[in-house]
């Protein structure tokens, strides 16, 4: 084998290696930092897009009252 093309395969061998771990250990980080509850973190998201659901419906069925009651007038 050509000396240089023996220098590239483990200068490509060497870098695919220190990518594959330089990833591996910012994996790892990131996993180690992660709150333990994930719910914690999404709690208020969500409290606030069912006080949205809740506001959405209670308006519908006030609209339904006011409705019923203006049909129940005309009749």
């Amino acid at each position: 084998m050509n000396s240089s093309v023996l220098a590239r395969i483990t200068g490509f061998a060497a870098t695919a290696t220190a990518l594959y771990y330089g990833f591996s250990y910012v994996q790892s980080e990131a996993i180690r930092q992660q709150p333990e509850n994930m719910e914690e973190v999404f709690k208020g998201e969500n409290d606030n897009k069912v006080k949205d659901m809740i506001h959405a419906r209670d308006e519908r069925q006030r609209a339904e009252r006011i409705e019923r009651k203006r049909a129940l007038k005309e009749d």
